[in-house]
């Protein structure tokens, strides 16, 4: 299995103790180029930032805060350990860190309205929801999974498929990796249930498990990192009446994770031409789209009335993603 690089592993331990130690977080920063240059930048930011004054790392971690720092290091950690990730599910490179990231800052501002759910859990859960796909890769033919999609019906769970041929799905597979990283049970638990979380009647039910499956299916609608598993798990219809509750309500969070998906691609990528998301999504396929909520609107009407998708490039071309948004059908 993968390692969580070094770095990533001790800074996220630091972050996430009861008391965190930003006397370590600094020299641990000082340490990685990147991650440090990363902090530099946004503290010295317009959002963060004070008119004629500069900080430096110890003030800048400081001035960011416990949230801000673990986007921050795991964006920059899991950017390398998710390079080549998702592609025998047919992922372009980069393209998994791109979901992760998308997914993980949904995740965040769906849980800071949401008030029960602590948002830097959330992204961070969110951003490592996928990491089951590390393993997968290693084990299957390149086409192997795009040709058991198929050779199976579209209304078929992809997760299912993924156990007839693998004995477990990703998200039993991620949460292994959560585990022999040492995280916290409570990511490993997240990202095992990130395709079905428990109902609220459930003992088992949790309000960090709703809002990632949610973030994840805004991921899928809006066409970011989508491959050949696409929109085959279906949208919990819990989760669709007390997270996503409308199409207006997604279309909302949608805009606002554009933005800061764009910052977070600009902090990460802000010296070589950044990968693209592509966005594809066909909103009236099987699986998430199919999912109605209480008030009737479906998971296809909530993607189209968002009028989400990606950048206004072609994917691939090397250019930066953007926030223009189109509609997906």
């Amino acid at each position: 299995l993968p390692s969580l690089p070094g770095s990533g592993a001790a800074i996220l331990s630091a972050l996430l103790s009861p008391e965190p130690d930003l006397a370590a977080v600094e020299k641990i920063v000082r340490q990685d180029e990147a991650m440090t240059a990363a902090v530099l930048k946004q503290c010295n930011s317009a959002a963060f930032g004070m008119p004629g004054r500069e900080f430096d790392v110890g003030q800048g971690i400081r001035r960011l805060g416990r949230r801000v720092m673990m986007r921050i290091a795991l964006e920059q950690q899991m950017t390398e350990t998710l390079e080549n990730a998702g592609l025998s599910y047919g992922l372009r490179r980069h393209d998994a860190w791109l979901g992760a990231v998308f997914g993980a800052i949904a995740a965040e501002l769906l849980a800071s309205e949401l008030g029960t759910v602590d948002p830097g859990l959330a992204f961070t859960c969110t951003l490592l929801r996928d990491i089951g796909k590390l393993a997968v890769d290693m084990v299957v033919e390149p086409t192997e999974l795009a040709e058991l999609g198929m050779a199976s019906s579209t209304s078929r769970n992809f997760l299912d498929l993924e156990r007839e041929r693998l004995g477990a799905d990703h998200a039993t597979i991620g949460a292994m990796i959560a585990r022999r990283w040492n995280l916290p049970g409570q990511i490993a638990a997240a990202i095992e249930a990130h395709h079905s979380p428990a109902p609220t009647d459930d003992p088992d039910h949790s309000d960090l498990h709703d809002v990632v499956h949610a973030a994840d299916a805004m991921c899928l609608w809006a066409g970011v990192a989508t491959g050949h598993d696409g929109l085959r798990y279906p949208l919990a219809p819990h989760v669709q009446e007390h997270i996503l509750k409308s199409a207006r309500r997604v279309e909302r969070v949608m805009a606002d994770t554009w933005e800061r998906f764009q910052e977070s691609v600009d902090v990460v990528w802000a010296d070589e031409p950044a990968p693209e998301p592509e966005a594809e999504v066909d909103p009236d396929a099987e699986g998430i789209a199919g999912a109605e909520g209480a008030d009737g609107v479906t998971g296809a009407e909530a993607a189209d009335g968002a009028g989400q998708a990606g950048p206004s490039g072609s994917a691939g071309d090397g250019h930066r993603p953007t926030t223009d948004r189109r509609n997906v059908a």
